[in-house]
């Protein structure tokens, strides 16, 4: 090979590179003119034409025509499908000869879409004499992967190995991390099958992105199960990836999980005052407050101090636990371990006392937060105002309202509920329908738990026609109410022996698909009985069986209450049968009304017997005296 030529191989695929580089970066032929080194277009004119399509045009020769400097943007318009594209397939050709990855890279970079960058791919792998290395896969896939062609990357992938050509596994972690972010579990394995098979090292950012995917697909135990390979092969993964599972884990209730995956970290020297918080604070939401307190201990005891975070989590899980006091003085060691507590710390403590009806000591802390001039949120307000509500104190709690508005925090739906249920509960109906129209007023709308709370109020001052019309107001404004809702109402106009209404309630609850609860059927059960409406109760109680609804003891003792006394004992000691054939033991009061039935039927005798020396439990005998009545 002469050195002419030798010298024409190896110069000629770099300037077309050049030359294509600005072609595509330029906006039009002017710039392309002005941008190209005259020295390099000279030559690559003079001693290096490449013909690129029937005429006798040169990639280079600017001066002359416009077709040719044209032409690598109309070649992607070609394999982008456009119309307008005045290249054909003949003028390909002249590419073949001279294709390079790194031409074929810069071409993907000014690709309109991935699409067009797909096809152009394709086309240059087919062609003779050329092959794509890495650096050209890895730019399509990433472009694949912007686009979420996620199924072509697997087809890319798979054309990789048959060209044994191998990716790194950075890329292959970004191709696992894409399949699991939409779900494509199937694939991220197959993928990262592919990179064991590879040869390569499998390093910890591949092993996080795989884990991530399985642990979104909620695969908590298949995600477990590959750290434990992954661990066993060597491969330790990141604390990322440790503190990602361990909050999964959590979430999912898995603490046996997240507990051992804590002991690997201190095993491998990773674990630190974060991740024992994410364990502690899931323990903590879960209930499971002596594990977290043990983790707290085991702290402790790796010289791991605990930060403000930490302690927050425990005080919450503390007061959840029904620990108010223990909760209080570990508020107190944070200030003692020189951690200062933060407003969400101040937030949880407040909130607990008030709760706990300690509403003095949370003002004390409220006072103290402010001097250290923390500003109280919204949430601190409200738990204040809900605290002296609860201990019977509505017109304090109002009172905080001007402070509350001064301190930057406007009343929301929780703050102006506390105050209407205040105002209720205390049966002062007339400020309750003041702070509830003022909340509306201010924009606030009420939802159905205010509803709710007034609707309780005004049916337990006995108002039941002004609750019904609240219940018709609430339903207007779009505010579904639920059976919790009804049940006051209902229970107050069958106690009212406005049985009637309490029916038509009961029946526009069915109308807006809303599920009776037990309760709700044994309050209309007792009200029909009472009313003397006796088979209205017995289809009302076999409904009730139909909609899966499991009736009470109550439920129960107001039938046979009903049966007794209309002087059906055969149909009340079978619907005792019943009773207990649904694992619903009897109370004294089921044998009460029982006794009251035959005492209507003068069987004073027998009841007597029931009296002496038996308890009111005794089924046997209470049946033999039904039996000896009837013989």
């Amino acid at each position: 090979m002469s050195p002419f030529t030798l010298l024409r191989k190896r110069l000629v695929p770099t300037l077309i590179l050049q030359t294509a580089r600005v072609v595509l970066r330029a906006s039009s032929v002017q710039q392309v003119n002005k941008s190209l080194n005259p020295i390099n277009a000279g030559c690559l004119h003079h001693h290096f034409c490449i013909p690129l399509q029937k005429e006798s045009h040169c990639f280079c020769s600017m001066k002359e025509s416009n077709t040719c400097s044209t032409t690598i943007i109309e070649v992607l318009r070609y394999f982008g499908g456009e119309q307008s594209s005045t290249c054909s397939a003949g003028a390909l050709e002249a590419f073949v000869s001279y294709l390079v990855p790194e031409f074929v890279i810069e071409a993907l970079n000014h690709a309109k879409d991935a699409t067009t960058a797909l096809s152009f791919f394709k086309w240059a792998g087919e062609q003779n004499g050329y092959q794509h290395d890495a650096h050209a896969y890895k730019k399509l896939l990433e472009l694949l992967i912007d686009a979420q062609l996620l199924k072509e990357v697997k087809h890319i992938v798979a054309a990789m190995q048959s060209d044994s050509c191998e990716l790194d596994p950075k890329t292959f972690s970004t191709i696992i991390k894409c399949y699991g972010r939409v779900g494509m579990i199937k694939e991220a394995l197959e993928v990262f099958a592919l990179l064991q098979e590879s040869g390569s090292k499998v390093n910890a950012q591949a092993c996080g992105s795989l884990l991530q995917a399985l642990v979104k697909a909620k695969m908590y135990h298949e995600a477990f199960i590959k750290f434990q390979e992954f661990l066993s092969k060597g491969t330790v993964p990141k604390a990322y990836t440790f503190y990602m599972l361990i909050h999964a884990f959590c979430r999912a209730g898995k603490f046996n999980e997240a507990s051992d995956l804590l002991k690997v970290m201190n095993s491998k020297k990773l674990a630190n005052v974060v991740a024992y918080s994410a364990v502690i604070d899931s323990l903590c939401e879960a209930g499971k407050l002596e594990l977290a307190l043990w983790h707290f201990k085991e702290m402790g005891e790796n010289h791991c101090r605990p930060n403000v975070f930490t302690y927050t989590s425990l005080v919450k899980g503390m007061f959840k636990a029904g620990k108010p006091d223990e909760a209080f003085e570990l508020f107190k060691q944070m200030g003692h371990d020189g951690l200062q507590p933060s407003v969400v710390s101040y937030s949880t403590v407040i909130h607990g006392l008030c709760q706990n009806g300690k509403t003095d000591e949370a003002f004390k802390l409220f006072e103290e937060m402010k001097t250290k001039k923390y500003v109280p949120n919204v949430f601190i307000y409200s738990s204040l105002l809900t605290g002296l509500c609860k201990g019977c104190k509505p017109d304090e709690a109002y009172s905080l309202l001007p402070a509350m508005v001064q301190d930057g925090c406007m009343p929301n739906v929780v703050t102006y509920t506390a105050l209407v249920d205040g105002f209720c509960k205390a049966n002062k109906l007339e400020k309750a329908f003041e702070v509830f129209e003022e909340m509306k007023q201010k924009g606030c709308r009420p939802n159905f738990i205010t509803y709710s709370a007034f609707i309780h109020g005004l049916c337990k001052s006995k108002k039941f026609d002004e609750a019904k019309e609240l219940l018709d107001t609430m339903r207007a404004a779009g505010c579904l109410p639920d059976a919790q809702t009804y049940s006051p109402l209902v229970d107050g106009l069958c106690h009212a022996n406005r049985t009637e209404e309490a029916v038509e309630l009961f029946q526009s609850m069915l109308n807006d698909n809303i599920c009776p609860d037990t309760a709700i059927y044994t309050m209309l059960i007792d009200g029909l009985c009472k009313s003397g409406l006796l088979q209205e109760s017995i289809g009302l109680f076999q409904d009730m069986e139909k909609n899966h609804c499991v009736p009470a003891v109550a439920t129960y003792n107001s039938l046979i209450d009903g049966l007794s006394k209309a002087g059906k004992m055969h149909e009340a000691y079978k619907l005792l049968d019943v009773m207990r054939s649904n694992n619903c033991q009897p109370d004294n009061t089921t044998f009460q009304k029982l006794f009251h039935g035959l005492s209507l039927q003068g069987m004073r005798a027998e009841k007597q017997n029931h009296l002496n020396g038996q308890p009111y439990g005794t089924y046997a005998l209470t049946r033999n005296s039904h039996a000896a009545a009837n013989g």
